[in-house]
């Protein structure tokens, strides 16, 4: 996949080439208000020149997109780690007993198998 990434920004590079020393004619002066002023310089370099500009703030852009996820990324993984320790905490807890003298109604602690079924012993429910 790298290689193909490399193969494809080196055939735009090698069009961008093409295309800048097919257009040297045109000259254009770039003017930052009054004071500053670039130029002549031929067309296709401002405009190659703009292109690269805004993929190196895109890229840039990016970058802080990425650091800033790969850091909520890893303070999510922390936190999963952590409730991770905490439930094997828990599952070697015994569990609460159930005192008798309470109801428990069927809808909190349903039965795992049919009342018929427990009687029996272990050897013939299988």
């Amino acid at each position: 996949m790298v290689a193909l990434k490399f193969l494809i920004s080196l055939f735009i590079l090698i069009v961008l080439v093409v295309f800048a020393l097919m257009n040297m004619e045109p000259s254009v002066t770039i003017k930052f208000y009054e004071e500053i002023k670039i130029g002549p310089i031929p067309l296709s370099f401002a405009l190659l020149s703009a292109a690269a500009i805004g993929s190196i703030i895109t890229a840039l852009i990016t970058l802080v997109e990425q650091v800033r996820l790969r850091y909520h990324l890893r303070k999510a993984g922390t936190r999963v780690t952590e409730l991770e320790q905490e439930l094997l905490e828990f599952r070697k807890q015994p569990p609460e007993p159930i005192l008798e003298h309470e109801e428990v109604s069927e809808e909190v602690v349903p039965h795992s198998l049919p009342p018929h079924e427990e009687t029996k012993p272990a050897e013939e429910r299988e």
